[in-house]
C-alpha cells in the first residue's frame, strides 16, 4: 500500500509538469499553440488506449510485471522529453509516456480494489490523495526551478528517474499472492461480462461517463494551459504560473478531503449537480479575470 500511494504520487507529479513547463517550452522550441497542443493530447491518446489493453493484458500478465514494465517504459521516454525541439520526436516520446500512464491507472486500482475491504473505498481515496499531493509537489518544483533561473528540462529527466526507482522497489518487494481470489474471479467470469453488458445500457451510466469525460477534460486543460495563461493573458512570471498550476491541485485535494469529511448523506446527485454548477462559475470567473 505504501509503494502504491508512492506510485501514485510520483505518477500524479509526471501528470502536472507538462502544463507547469508549456510556456518555457513554448519560448524555448518556438512552437505554437497548435504544435504544443499536439504534443501535450500525445499522452491522452495513448493514456485512453492502454486502459482498455490493460485491463485485456491483466488477463494473462502478473500486475507487477506488467507495472514495472510500464514504469521503465515511461521513465526512459520522460527522460529523453523535451531534450530536442522536435515536435515529432516529442509526440512520440509523449505517446509513450501516455501508455505508461494508462497502465499505471489500471493496476493501481485494480490491487486496490483486491486489497480494499468489500463495499469500503477509503483506500481509493488514500491513493488518489497521493495522486494530488504529487501533482501538488510537481509544478511546485518547476516553479522554484524557474526563480532560481535554473534550467527547467531537468524536472524530465528527475521524474524519469523516479519511475525507474518505483520500478526498482516494485521488483524488490512483490505483491501479494491472489491465486485463490483469481480463481473465485475466473470462475464468475461469464456473469460479469453479462452484467458489464447490461450496465452500458444503463442510462445512469452513460451519463456518468459523459459527466467524467467532461470532468477530467477540464481538470487536465486546466492543468496544462492555466501556466500559459497566467503568463500571456495576465502578465504573471513563469514561477508564478508554475505554482497557480500546483493551486488547482491544492483545490483537488481540499475538495477530496472536505467532501468526504462534510458530506455523509446518499443524494450524489445534488453533490455532483451543486460541484459542477461551482465549477462552471468558478472556471468562468477564473477566465474573465483581469491582472490587478
Amino acid at each position: 500500500v505504501v509503494l502504491l500511494f508512492l506510485n501514485f504520487a510520483v505518477y500524479g507529479n509526471v501528470m502536472t509538469i507538462f502544463g507547469a513547463t508549456v510556456p518555457r517550452m513554448r519560448e524555448s522550441f518556438g512552437w505554437s499553440y497548435t504544435t504544443t497542443g499536439m504534443v501535450l493530447a500525445a499522452s491522452a491518446v495513448t493514456f485512453f488506449l492502454s486502459t482498455f489493453v490493460s485491463g485485456f493484458l491483466l488477463q494473462k500478465v502478473r500486475p507487477q510485471r506488467l507495472l514495472v514494465a510500464g514504469l521503465v517504459l515511461g521513465g526512459a521516454c520522460l527522460g529523453l522529453f523535451a531534450r530536442w525541439p522536435s515536435p515529432a520526436l516529442n509526440i512520440i516520446l509523449n505517446l509513450s509516456v501516455g501508455i505508461y500512464m494508462g497502465i499505471v491507472e489500471v493496476i493501481t486500482n485494480f490491487e486496490a480494489v483486491r486489497i480494499e475491504t468489500s463495499g469500503k473505498s477509503r483506500l481509493m481515496n488514500l491513493l488518489h490523495a497521493g495522486f494530488s499531493l504529487g501533482a501538488i509537489l510537481g509544478p511546485l518544483a518547476v516553479g522554484l526551478l524557474l526563480r532560481l533561473d535554473g534550467p527547467w528540462k531537468v524536472i524530465y529527466p528527475a521524474s524519469g528517474g523516479l519511475l525507474l526507482l518505483m520500478a526498482g522497489l516494485f521488483l524488490v518487494f512483490p505483491f501479494p499472492d491472489w491465486e485463490e481470489a483469481e480463481a473465485d474471479r475466473a470462475s464468475e467470469a461469464g456473469g460479469r461480462q453479462a452484467g458489464g453488458l447490461r450496465l452500458a445500457r444503463e442510462p445512469l451510466l452513460v451519463l456518468l461517463s459523459l459527466g467524467i469525460i467532461l470532468y477530467v477534460g477540464s481538470e487536465l486543460g486546466v492543468t496544462n494551459w492555466s501556466s500559459e495563461y497566467f503568463v500571456r493573458s495576465l502578465g504573471a512570471p513563469g514561477s508564478t504560473a508554475a505554482f497557480a498550476v500546483s493551486a488547482l491541485w491544492i483545490g483537488i485535494l481540499a475538495g477530496r478531503f472536505l467532501l468526504s469529511l462534510a458530506y455523509h448523506g446518499t443524494r450524489q446527485d445534488i453533490v455532483l449537480l451543486a460541484l459542477a454548477l461551482l465549477c462552471t462559475a468558478c472556471l468562468s470567473a477564473f477566465l474573465a479575470a483581469k491582472n490587478g
